[in-house]
């Protein structure tokens, strides 16, 4: 634990100090492992028109038997109007550096919003791999200052041989314009024609700076 919250301080205050924005940080405590979340997307600058956006994202986890994993994603993109975009993404992860390009899409609604991306490169083996990364999020208004808050996450990686590795992550809860909270689960499927599954299931608390 003591691992995890260092590593987590020095992810959240390198990125508070490279952006002048509103940063959301989650708290997911499971049955299996315990993790810090920091995902955000924006664009470069102000302007319903401006093509630019940032992603950036930083993982940091523990399980109970003191054993950690990290990762930080960055990826830059250019959306035309309809919501399709061009993206070049890098990720730093424990296992090594991984550089990745493809097509991206990411439009808002109301209180909805999509975010999608299909990239391809080299993963950390040094073996052609390909991404399809899916973040869908709704907030309704439910009373006063409370709104729902629903996420769904998909993650499918496949490399050459037909290796897999599958992630699902949902959160369900409610909150307010700076604080949200409810359950969370976290599923992870690996394998080729038989796959192994990791499940953890538990609670999250998510706080808007």
């Amino acid at each position: 634990m003591k691992n995890l919250l260092m590593i987590a301080a020095w992810w959240i205050a390198g990125t508070v100090a490279c952006t002048a924005q509103t940063l959301p940080v989650e708290l997911m405590v499971g049955h299996q492992r315990t993790g810090v979340d920091v995902l955000w997307f924006k664009k470069f600058a102000a302007g319903k028109d401006n093509p630019w956006l940032f992603f950036h994202r930083s993982r940091a986890s523990v399980d109970y038997h003191n054993k950690t994993a990290f990762g930080i994603t960055n990826a830059v993109s250019y959306n035309f109007r309809s919501g399709i975009g061009l993206v070049a993404a890098t990720q730093f992860l424990q296992a090594g550096f991984v550089a990745k390009a493809g097509m991206q899409y990411f439009k808002t609604r109301g209180n909805a919003s999509v975010f999608s991306w299909l990239v391809a490169g080299n993963n950390t083996n040094h073996r052609f791999s390909g991404d399809w990364f899916v973040l869908a999020r709704w907030s309704p208004r439910l009373r006063d200052a409370w709104k729902g808050f629903v996420q769904g996450e998909l993650l499918t990686q496949a490399e050459e041989g037909w290796n897999l590795a599958l992630t699902q992550r949902v959160r369900i809860g409610v909150g307010t314009d700076q604080w949200q909270f409810g359950f969370a689960a976290d599923f992870t499927e690996t394998g080729q024609s038989e796959f192994s599954t990791t499940r953890n299931l538990g609670a999250f608390l998510r706080r808007v700076f």
